[in-house]
């Protein structure tokens, strides 16, 4: 391979800067690494404190791999980074980990590696290789493995100190909008290129992607050979005497509790991680129906800490090992994650379909050890060298296997909760078919020894493998389905054709409503006064009746129940006010992209509340969305010019469709695209159309600003995620700022229909979003903070306006959000939180309030916490007040 060819690497955590740095020691000479953040990448689980260095694996390929690598990390280059203080690994007794500790021994005399490693089975001998454990509480039942031959490196360090020699070889790393990598760039089945959230696309003749556990998500075909999951760490902080006493001490990790290093001489934090499976937050699903997981990064949401059953196992393990250090405060708590695959080898491997690209992923939890060794191995395989091309490491169908190496199972993320300014996690156990009576009752999961299982054994309860009848009344006390019922209601449909739906309780029913920036209330019938009926091209002259009726139309069982559910349960106000029903669903009989994004949305609703297994709602959801956007293509390459309503209401189907979808982030993509079709061409839609399309861009009474407003918030949002200096940057600054000033909101033609409080109402909130716009601006671009004196002027005039609505919606949300962010003064704040509840009461902006009033008293309490607050200087030395607090926790919500 040609020294000289363009290399781009996605990446830049452990395996990437690796690659980087063997590639460029070998002598070739344009190489770009590319990343969301500056080397080393904060989303790396290398971006640590500190890793485990250690050689002995129950798999033979990864023992000589661990051999090669510790004798590297003993290079002087990793003086000060790499300490070898050994390491004692132990369970108490689990067979599995017992097996794999036995493994690996045999591996290591394979390679005669046995000098300095020796079986440990008494308390004894624990506390003569590990002194520190003289603390330890009960340590009678640890038996396993001291080995010499093993240590920790400091992660971060050691990345950043690689990353700045690739630097001094010629390799240019690129952060930011301009490395955050948001997919391939594809044409006539060949890559091209890799797509950024600058717009920019990088091109190169070799690309190899070291994204770690973004990479199910950046390409989710490789879902079935990747699993991202996340672990727990936390730190306790020692005082310089126990520092003393734990300098120099080995690693300890017993399989069933955790493991924890010597202090960090820098931090005097002693770092602890619980024994688990992982976690995950949520899943995704790709075109073909495959599940993934999406990881959710401490670096976009720093507010998350970690599950509280893992703080409990944490505090637990303190007590056994270090009692002395009980009560302490756990800092630092946070998760990291990794990608695992199905046999925990790593993929390294050519994509099937772009031989351009090179995968190198898939560390499954144990890749850092190999940094200083790894991308030589990527290197080869980028060269097609057998070394970097193992058979264990091609993207093939591989068989998902449970890590012996970890215990327990594997745990579910859920949002929603304030658990140590963080998330709520919740439990997706594996249960044991034959487990026995009492761990069935405890809901934990039985080793299944006989006559006494290993839980039982070591709580010293009494175990009893006995068949239990559960009644009919003792289910229904708890509320599940009893017998032939409960069975049925668990099978699942196996075929990639779905099935269609047999029973009407199987399609639940939704009497929520939940349309952008709507609620029962937007929808009032007093509120909308609608014009005569000149629609006539899409409207017939049909009872609503028709609407329940599918007889004359092209569709299949499951179609039906989906066509049934948005015309029934979705579209509730059966009068000409309801634009879903009298304009979409009439249009949707002689538009295909129509119809295809009705079935989109009823099949997304279903999946919200879905209590069956029997269809995959959200993957047909997925499939319906994709017809709507080829259809939409075809109807847009077939246009006359004379007519495009059909896909104005697609595209605003669309947009409707990725908010509810857990706000996907192509929704303002379908937004700006409709309201440029609709503002070029207002005049010549039929009113009752244009009366409806309004709703969406806030020219109405339900939300009260121009879609000129919605562009100017846009190009915000867009400026606060690139940089700001230069001659161009500042242009854009002042002509937004002249946006502002200039900025008039003329009320629409369908306000002549409008009462008087109506049309106050109308006033007042285009007021208030277009105040909370300049708030927005300033804290956000111009660093102003909540005592500049701009912004306490523009906050009390924002509680002047609030004062004197007669009652909130959901158009109100963001306005109020973005205001009570900057208020300082405690009757201010008590004002605010009112608002909230106001909200609340009114049932508006549905599933969001309580979110964005969780986020404005973060901020209230982080700015609270600083030593000084800036005034009117915006903090400066600090970085801006909005992008320090505010920017992390408000990305990724939708309060539209």
């Amino acid at each position: 391979m040609e020294r000289d060819i363009s290399i781009l690497i996605i990446g830049s955590g452990t395996w990437g800067i690796s690659t980087a740095y063997h590639l460029a020691k070998r002598g070739y000479s344009r190489i770009t690494c590319v990343d969301k953040h500056s080397y080393p990448s904060l989303d790396s689980a290398g971006y640590d404190l500190n890793k485990i260095i250690r050689t002995e694996y129950d798999e033979p390929l990864y023992a000589e791999m661990a051999l090669e690598a510790i004798q590297a990390w003993r290079d002087p280059m990793w003086d000060g980074i790499f300490h070898e203080t050994g390491w004692l690994v132990t369970t108490c007794g689990g067979v599995d980990a017992t097996e794999h500790l036995k493994q690996s021994y045999a591996n290591l005399t394979r390679n005669n590696q046995t000098s300095g490693i020796e079986f440990v089975e008494t308390r004894e001998d624990l506390i003569r290789y590990v002194p520190t454990l003289k603390h330890a509480k009960d340590i009678s039942s640890w038996k396993g493995l001291w080995n010499k031959q093993a240590g920790w490196a400091h992660a971060h360090d050691a990345l950043k100190k690689l990353a700045d020699e690739s630097k001094k070889l010629g390799v240019e790393f690129v952060a930011g909008a301009e490395g955050t990598m948001t997919g391939l760039e594809v044409c006539n089945g060949k890559l091209k290129g890799v797509r950024v959230a600058s717009g920019k696309v990088h091109r190169a003749a070799q690309y190899i992607l070291c994204t770690g556990a973004a990479s199910p998500a950046l390409l989710p075909e490789l879902s079935g050979q990747l699993w991202s999951k996340c672990w727990t760490l936390a730190h306790i902080e020692l005082t310089e005497d126990e520092m003393a006493e734990y300098r120099n001490m080995p690693v300890v990790d017993n399989h069933e509790l955790g493991f924890f290093f010597e202090p960090d001489p820098k931090t005097r934090w002693i770092k602890l991680c619980n024994a688990t499976q992982g976690y995950q937050w949520k899943t995704a699903v790709n075109a073909n129906g495959e599940k993934y997981s999406v990881p959710r990064y401490a670096s976009d949401h720093p507010e998350d800490g970690i599950p509280e059953e893992a703080r409990l196992d944490m505090i637990k393990f303190i007590d056994a090992v270090m009692p002395q250090f009980s009560g302490r405060e756990l800092k630092g708590a946070r998760i990291c994650w990794c990608t695992d695959t199905p046999d925990q080898h790593f993929l390294i491997s050519r994509h099937k379909e772009y031989q351009e690209l090179l995968l190198a992923t898939g560390d499954s939890g144990h890749g850092f050890k190999f940094l200083p060794t790894i991308g030589s191995y990527i290197a080869d395989a980028l060269e097609g060298k057998e070394r970097g091309l193992k058979r264990e490491w091609a993207c093939t169908e591989r068989q998902w296997t449970k890590d012996k190496t970890r215990p327990g199972d594997v745990f579910i993320m859920v949002r929603g909760s304030t658990m140590p300014e963080s998330l709520q996690y919740g439990r997706h156990v594996r249960h044991s078919r034959r487990g026995c009576t009492l761990c069935k009752e405890r809901r934990i999961r039985c080793s299944e020894e006989r006559p006494a299982c290993a839980k039982c054994a070591k709580d010293g309860r009494t175990c009893e493998y006995v068949l239990r009848l559960t009644w009919e009344d003792e289910s229904l006390a708890r509320g599940v389905r009893h017998g032939r019922a409960a069975s049925e209601s668990k099978l699942c449909n196996k075929s990639s054709r779905l099935e269609p739906v047999k029973m009407k309780q199987d399609v639940p029913q939704d009497y929520g409503f939940y349309f952008i920036n709507m609620n029962e209330l937007d929808f009032g019938t007093s509120a909308i006064h609608q014009p005569p009926m000149s629609y006539e091209i899409h409207r017939k002259e049909i009872a609503p009746v028709v609407f329940r009726s599918l007889e004359t139309y092209d569709l299949d069982d499951i179609d039906r129940q989906l066509f049934q559910h948005f015309c029934v349960d979705l579209t509730l106000v059966d009068d000409m006010s309801n634009g879903y029903r009298y304009i979409v669903i009439p249009m949707s009989m002689t538009h295909g992209s129509v119809m295809q994004s009705i079935l989109a949305v009823s099949a997304l609703y279903l999946s919200l509340r879905q209590t069956s297994s029997s269809i995959d709602y959200y993957a047909l959801a997925l499939r319906h969305k994709q017809k709507t956007l080829k259809n939409l293509r075809q109807e847009i390459a077939s246009l006359d010019g004379t007519m495009n309503d059909h896909i104005l209401i697609s595209m605003l189907m669309l947009c409707l469709l990725d908010i509810t979808d857990n706000c996907q982030t192509s929704w303002p993509t379908h937004l700006s695209a409709a309201a440029k079709l609709f503002s070029s061409q207002a005049n010549t839609y039929e009113p009752s159309l244009s009366s409806f399309v309004s709703k969406f861009f806030a020219i109405d009474n339900t939300i009260g600003c121009s879609y000129m407003l919605i562009n100017t918030i846009s190009s915000i949002t867009d400026l606060t995620s690139r940089t700001r200096d230069g001659p161009v940057a500042e242009q854009r600054l002042l002509a937004i700022e002249a946006e502002l000033d200039t900025l008039v909101q003329l009320m629409p033609l369908s306000s002549a229909f409008l009462s008087a409080t109506e049309t106050i109402m109308l006033l007042r909130t285009s007021s208030l979003i277009h105040t909370a716009t300049k708030i927005y601006f300033y804290t956000a671009l111009q660093s102003a903070m909540p005592l500049t004196p701009l912004i306490e002027k523009l906050v009390r005039y924002q509680i002047k306006i609030i004062s004197g609505l007669p009652d909130l919606r959901s158009a109100h949300l963001w306005s109020i959000f973005v205001t009570a962010l900057y208020v300082e003064y405690d009757e201010d704040r008590i004002f605010f939180l009112r608002q909230f509840e106001r909200l609340e009461e009114a049932s508006a902006a549905v599933g969001q309030t309580a979110t964005a009033r969780a986020v404005v008293e973060t901020v209230w309490k982080r700015r609270d916490l600083e030593v000084s607050t800036p005034t009117s200087n915006g903090g400066k030395g600090r970085g801006s007040d909005w992008e320090r607090l505010v920017k992390p926790m408000s990305e990724g919500i939708s309060l539209a």
